[in-house]
């Protein structure tokens, strides 16, 4: 196994976004129909201000019977954002992930968001016999 592999080697560079005024709802259709599970909540002058998963909106939304109608972004967001720079190992990467529980972070360079890495990209490595 080589720890050559950065995380900017298996990130995805979009990142979908969603302001934080919007409902739960709109959340929803945005991950579906962009076949993503994390949207970055952003406010009106675009400064991203936090994250918002479907593990989010299927624990803190629909187990407690709110209507995703009525429920807004910003009130189940996390926050602050966690990020890891792409210079990082995938090795690395990984004990970060599993130290901290998370299943995707932010990726950034020189202060900038510049994608998101998972851990279903690190699979993808392996598969790959990238790792």
């Amino acid at each position: 196994m080589s720890g050559k592999l950065l995380v900017s080697d298996i990130m995805t560079n979009e990142i979908k976004s969603i302001y934080y005024y919007e409902t739960i709802k709109s959340a929803a259709g945005k991950m579906v129909n962009g076949n993503v599970s994390f949207l970055l909540v952003t406010d009106e002058k675009d400064n991203q201000i936090g994250v918002i998963t479907r593990k989010d909106v299927a624990f803190r939304v629909v187990r407690k019977a709110k209507n995703p109608e009525d429920i807004l972004v910003s009130s189940i967001m996390s926050s602050p954002i966690a990020t890891v720079n792409e210079n990082v190992s995938v090795i690395d990467f990984a004990r970060i992930l599993g130290k901290k529980k998370y299943r995707r972070m932010l990726v950034e360079k020189n202060g900038k968001l510049v994608g998101i890495a998972s851990i279903s990209d690190i699979i993808k490595a392996v598969a790959n016999d990238k790792i």
